[in-house]
């Protein structure tokens, strides 16, 4: 007789985290190991990007004399990483660039800031080999922290340009709908006056679906703004602040899941920099009430986000020990509307510019660090940050049809039944991180049914597996 495992994938919607989520954060790991210095480019854009157990992290490096930029990945998600290549070959140093993945196929861009253009390499094998450079834009102009988003074969390119002297800055725009052989006329969407400027850009994309913020101002007159486009960038929306404060909102970093928009910004309402954040759960139409992610802190900035499925995850650079930089953390795994306690990485050193990306259950960290004597490029994971993912059970094999669930939604049991006669002696459940919170109890059971009674467990949405045999509805408890 064939044995079954009745596994409850639980998708409570409040689910209340404690320190283990935190331990599950493994050792560091040194990237680079170079005499010069390793840098990471500004937090409105991404240094590391993943796709399943692959992942993508880019730096820069004066090894050589100039700051170039370096490549380097990982296969096995995160546990090794190959030797780092250089991307860039140009006689300046190089601050700006920026990294977008979409399957195996790997983009970056960075600034010739000599000949004021934009240079473009990718890789369609996930970082084994690497097209020639290709410049996609030169003007007269400077450009500033450029952003990338890719969905597919459509790239999205957001930068500031200072092509217009008298306003300062402006956020200028340009794509590709043939992942990256060619690519659109700069399109301009800001328009502001009296040399206030518009700088830091972050890009985010889900389908057709573009979400821009950045910051306008210079200073404590700064303000963070919000514009969206329904379709793939050929036409944009008015613009919008993110709050009704005027006082210094700086560094916007923004990250999209399914109809789900998240951003952070440095915010100075409170008299010190603190990192603050706002949802949107309906694609940018209506946004939630800001809320303060960092509390009692001197100074808290350089956020970076990443968001999949429920689960959010924001880190920074934080100020709160021993006079130097470290990296705070903080997770929402219901969507931002709930936050668990923020976590640090903490040594005796400065830790600086984090950035961070997830892929399935894994969450990916990189940041600098100076506990070398000179700064290196480090990275941490955690392999079950981000649960069990919807996502993933959707793209699970369906072997049988003969599977199901019911009640549904059910209050104070469900049944499972499966055509055939299986052992269902053992049942648990499981919650977002897969750890073990109950077992199940069964109150009836014949040949082909098994009755699980759900005394002690929450409203919330579940799954139901049975070996490698899943029920894709989802099972709704409701007391």
């Amino acid at each position: 007789m064939k044995n079954y495992q009745v596994i409850v994938l639980f998708f409570c919607l409040s689910v209340l985290m404690t320190s283990q989520l935190f331990a599950q954060w493994e050792a560091d790991q040194r990237l680079t190991n170079t005499a010069g210095n390793s840098f990471l480019t500004n937090n409105n854009t991404w240094c590391i990007a993943a796709s399943g157990d692959t992942i993508h992290v880019i730096y820069n490096d004066n090894e050589n004399g100039a700051y170039q930029v370096y490549y380097t990945s990982s296969y096995n998600g995160g546990v090794n990483w190959n030797t780092p290549i250089i991307i860039s070959q140009d006689l300046s140093n190089i601050w700006d660039y920026t990294l977008a993945v979409s399957g195996s196929t790997v983009h970056i861009i960075w600034e010739n800031n000599i000949e004021n253009q934009f240079l473009y390499r990718r890789s369609t094998n996930a970082g084994a080999t690497w097209s020639a450079e290709n410049t996609i834009l030169t003007t007269p102009a400077n450009f500033i922290m450029p952003c990338l988003a890719a969905n597919g074969n459509n790239i999205y390119l957001v930068w500031s340009d200072t092509r217009h002297p008298v306003n300062n800055s402006e956020i200028y725009f340009m794509s590709s709908s043939d992942a990256g052989l060619n690519w659109s006329t700069p399109q301009r969407l800001t328009n502001t006056a009296n040399g206030i400027g518009d700088g830091v850009p972050s890009i985010a994309v889900n389908g057709d679906f573009l979400h821009l913020v950045w910051q306008r101002g210079p200073g404590y007159d700064a303000r963070t703004l919000y514009i969206r486009s329904t379709n793939n960038g050929l036409s944009w929306e008015p613009e919008q602040f993110i709050t009704t404060d005027t006082v210094n909102q700086t560094q916007p970093c923004i990250a999209v899941s399914g109809n789900y928009v998240h951003t952070v910004w440095t915010d100075v309402r409170n008299d010190t920099l603190q990192i603050f954040y706002r949802m949107s759960q309906d694609n940018g139409i209506n946004w939630e009430p800001e809320i303060p992610l960092t509390h009692d802190i001197i100074m808290a900035d350089y956020q970076t986000i990443s968001a999949i499925g429920r689960n959010v995850h924001v880190a920074w650079r934080d100020y709160r020990f021993s006079n130097q930089w470290h990296i705070g953390y903080r997770r929402s795994n219901d969507n931002g509307q709930t936050w668990q306690p923020d976590t640090f990485l903490y040594d005796a050193f400065h830790q600086e510019s984090p950035s961070i990306a997830v892929a399935g259950t894994k969450v990916h960290l990189i940041w600098i660090d100076n506990r070398d004597g000179n700064w290196e490029i480090y990275y941490k994971r955690n392999p079950t940050g981000s649960g069990i993912e919807e996502q993933e059970i959707e793209n699970w094999k369906l072997k049988t049809d003969n599977l199901s669930v019911f009640p549904n939604p059910a209050s104070s049991y469900f049944t499972v039944r499966l055509l055939q006669s299986a052992d269902r002696s053992e049942i648990k459940i499981f919650d977002v991180t897969g750890k073990l919170v109950g077992d199940c109890h069964a109150i009836a059971r014949n040949d082909n049914t098994v009755s699980v009674s759900l005394n002690g467990i929450k409203n919330g949405v579940y799954f139901v597996k049975i070996g490698e045999e899943i029920v894709r509805e989802k099972l709704v408890i409701t007391k």
